[in-house]
């Protein structure tokens, strides 16, 4: 990583953002994380919910990378995750859709930082909107809500399932099979299923 900020060299890197609350989790992030890469990560500290999802939705401006892979804690990182940023063409936006559903995840986002500001801006303003009606987290979605609307079929490319696995989409027997091909496991905050059920989740406990 010497040369990682040399002149004219286009920087890719990782971002998160955590609270105090949810330490555990983040240092049970990074160890997964640590353990298969060694790209730089970026880490914000938010000083409640409300506001980690307002600095997500302003991520663009909080990247020093030129390119730019957003990445949820409530993650356990399984593979080296450098290759992901050649798979969004520059300009796009990476992005993996929930099996089943017709809902893109926003746990894992692969953009170019310069190109995704702009997005940021509507993004961030709807998302100011959203509270100042009063939501608080109880119903929906804090931000994913709001950015899946704004992304045209022309800005954003799918990734595979394996960049960004919603534990719950699968039961545990069937992420047993697919265990080894997923790079990043997905458990969300509040799942409604029993988590521990799955290898994916006991691994991460360990860390």
């Amino acid at each position: 990583m010497s040369d990682f900020f040399a002149p004219g060299k286009m920087t890719k890197g990782f971002l998160c953002i955590f609270t105090l609350d949810r330490i555990d989790e983040l240092r049970r992030f990074l160890k997964s994380y640590q353990k298969f890469n060694d790209l730089p990560i970026s880490i914000l500290l938010a000083k409640d919910t409300a506001d980690a999802h307002r600095l997500k939705t302003l991520c663009a401006f909080y990247s020093p990378y030129d390119f730019t892979c957003m990445l949820d804690i409530d993650i356990m990182v399984n593979a080296n995750l450098r290759g992901i940023f050649a798979l969004v063409p520059d300009g796009k936006i990476g992005i993996v859709r929930e099996k089943g559903m017709p809902v893109l995840n926003s746990g894992v986002l692969v953009f170019n930082t310069d190109s995704m500001k702009k997005l940021c801006e509507i993004w961030n303003k709807n998302y100011e909107r959203k509270l100042i009606r009063g939501f608080s987290g109880k119903q929906g979605t804090w931000d994913q809500d709001l950015l899946i609307p704004l992304l045209f079929k022309n800005l954003y490319i799918e990734l595979p399932f394996t960049w960004n696995c919603i534990v719950k989409d699968r039961s545990p027997e069937e992420e047993l099979k697919i265990y080894n091909q997923v790079k990043i496991f997905h458990f969300l905050h509040a799942p409604d299923i029993d988590r521990t059920k799955y290898k994916s989740y006991q691994e991460f406990i360990k860390l």
